[in-house]
């Protein structure tokens, strides 16, 4: 498996998401060659994937600390019991 260029993997959510705009915006114009048309949906796939990694991550991190009437401080996922 090809390793990710250090820019990739040291972009922010807010970067890759700038790029997959791009990507799209490209997209729709519709004036791009089909071989080009081909690398700019590759590259928003790669883009959207960063994305999707960057929210889990972010996710995973995201606690939510809840007092109980005892004193006691436990950790619940964000949003409560699901």
């Amino acid at each position: 498996m090809p390793k990710k260029k250090d820019t990739e993997t040291k972009m922010t959510y807010e970067e890759a998401m700038t790029k997959l705009e791009e990507s799209v915006r490209s997209l729709e114009k519709g004036d791009l060659s089909l071989e080009d048309s081909l690398k700019a949906f590759e590259d928003g796939i790669k883009w959207s994937r960063q994305c999707e990694e960057k929210l889990k991550e972010a996710k995973g991190k995201v606690e939510v600390l809840v007092k109980k009437a005892g004193g006691d401080v436990v950790t619940e996922p964000f949003g409560g019991a699901e």
